[in-house]
């Protein structure tokens, strides 16, 4: 059945972030084509009689039974969860500590259904089909199956991005294989982004699709430069050697927007995949297997048994190569003008390898030189100037400081609280030299006075007239007689106070006119 929603509320614009450098959500999902959002309370909208359900609302029925069926089943939280994300691509069910730690060792690629995925699904579809290969147009039939069965994959998965993707360039695989001039694999890599981009535009500026696509040219990149030496292996060294070096060259490919992206980029991922990959494909395969024998009521209690004890010891491994990792890594901020330079260094020095010839220096270093020169042309254009910033941060409170890529910090937070927020912070400004300091309650910054109001301690009546006044932690006080005393510019509310007193202080502000601002529309830059 399909649910119809009648409301009178209106939408509302998606939040901007709250401080530079942050995720902006609001952008992500302008490119999922989402601009608004509604929360609807109780008594505010009416549910119109359900309609039949038709087509694909139909198979969206069936799956969403399919998953409560699952995840009543005898296998535990977990094990159901990475069914259901192995075969629903369903990854909601996943517990957010397991997310991170994949994503943090860099095998985050395991638990959404990608490229791997749909290639081992493809492989194996390919060889249950080798009777096939003895009949007239057995490898017509084939690939004709695997077709099928793919994209009726990537239907039952309500054809997820990722999934169609991976689809497409399996489906251009095998039609080049049925031409009698099979093409490269760059030139499918390139058609496969062409036809998606050409249905769907918004892909572009999917992470998703980005990742997708600078990993398989990676892994195309370095299996062409390295295919003489690994072609003089033998057994499981060349077996091993490949996985190695398909591991590093899809890593290297995402690494600048991955840093861009998360902060953090995972040192051990070779380890991990090493460890990972192949429980992770008995748990793919079992995974087919075990669903649709749950789901028909016959499967046995020791398999379940089993399957949990699997995918235990995966999430320990993934766990224990977590603590591993935040031994060593430490958060690095790389700016959109520095990654759009790395991979412009990466591409030259890509154009200057030629197979059997000695390499052509021309042009990486052509845009080396033009990489300097942009470097120090936009570093000077965009100096900034002396800024004071107070940032948003829930129950907290913080100040910054911004002078000739010089920062100092004024707060009481834990330095592994701050510094996420300094992370973030230096994507758009950057900064070497960091210092960090108390809040005060009187702060002088030349040009201009601050004084900070807090609910705990009383402020000293000697102190001089200040241009800005922080309120934080809802002080209790007369506001009307506070800004008659002390004659600020404006006053500024950040986000360790509750909202209930906002309108009473910004009343006070406009009586006196006086500027009110609140840090809960967004961290709020002064100018020194």
């Amino acid at each position: 059945m399909c649910t119809r929603i009648v409301t009178l509320e209106a939408p509302n614009k998606i939040a901007e972030p709250k401080n530079p450098g942050a995720f902006n959500y609001a952008a992500y999902l302008n490119n999922q084509k989402v601009y608004d959002q509604l929360y609807l309370k109780a008594n505010t909208y009416i549910l119109l009689a359900k309609q039949e359900a038709k087509g694909l609302q139909r198979l969206y029925e069936w799956s969403t039974k399919s998953i409560q069926k699952i995840r009543s089943s005898a296998l535990s939280s977990d094990a159901s969860a990475y069914i259901l994300a192995l075969v629903f691509g369903e990854k909601t069910y996943l517990e957010k500590e397991i997310r991170e730690a994949y994503s943090q060792t860099g095998v985050v690629h395991l638990l959404a259904i990608s490229g791997l995925h749909i290639g081992i699904l493809s492989h194996f579809i390919g060889w249950l089909c080798l009777p096939f290969m003895r009949l007239r147009y057995g490898k017509w039939i084939r690939n004709s199956i695997r077709l099928i069965l793919l994209w009726g994959f990537a239907i039952l998965t309500g054809l997820q991005a990722s999934v169609v993707r991976a689809v497409v360039v399996f489906s251009l695989l095998d039609s080049s294989q049925l031409s009698r001039r099979p093409q490269p694999s760059f030139h499918r890599l390139v058609l496969s982004a062409w036809i998606l981009l050409l249905f769907y535009p918004p892909y572009l500026n999917e992470l998703g699709f980005q990742l997708s696509y600078l990993a398989v040219l990676g892994i195309l990149i370095v299996n062409t430069w390295a295919k003489p030496y690994v072609n003089k292996q033998k057994g499981w060294v060349r077996k091993g050697v490949q996985f190695i070096l398909v591991s590093i060259g899809a890593q290297v490919a995402i690494a600048p927007i991955i840093l861009y992206t998360f902060n953090q980029f995972p040192f051990f991922f070779i380890l991990s995949n090493l460890l990972l990959f192949h429980l992770f494909v008995i748990a793919l395969y079992l995974a087919f297997l075990l669903a649709p024998l749950i789901l028909l009521d016959t499967v046995p209690a020791l398999a379940l048994s089993l399957y949990n004890q699997l995918i235990s010891g995966m999430h320990s491994i993934v766990y224990n190569m977590a603590k591993l990792e935040s031994l060593f890594s430490t958060p690095f901020s790389l700016s959109r003008l520095s990654l759009v330079l790395l991979y412009a260094l990466a591409l030259a020095a890509c154009l200057g390898w030629k197979r059997r010839v000695s390499y052509n220096w021309t042009p990486l270093l052509v845009t080396v030189m033009g990489c300097f020169v942009f470097q120090v042309y936009y570093t000077n254009k965009n100096w900034k100037p002396n800024t004071l910033w107070i940032l948003h941060q829930h129950q907290k409170t913080i100040l910054i400081q911004y002078q000739n890529q010089k920062v100092q910090v004024f707060t009481n937070m834990k330095d592994i609280q701050l510094q996420s927020l300094l992370t973030s912070f230096k994507r758009h400004y950057p900064f070497g030299e960091l210092k960090k300091d108390s809040l005060w309650h009187w702060m002088d910054f030349q040009s201009k006075k601050l004084l900070v109001l807090d609910f705990e301690e009383e402020i000293p009546t000697e102190l001089p007239e200040v241009d800005i006044l922080l309120l934080r932690n809802n002080p209790k006080v007369h506001l009307d007689k506070v800004l008659e005393r002390w004659k600020p510019s404006i006053v500024i509310a950040d986000g360790s106070n509750g909202p209930w007193d906002f309108e009473r202080w910004r009343k006070s502000c406009s009586d006196a006119n006086i500027t009110f601002k609140t840090t809960r529309n967004g961290a709020i830059q002064i100018s020194l």
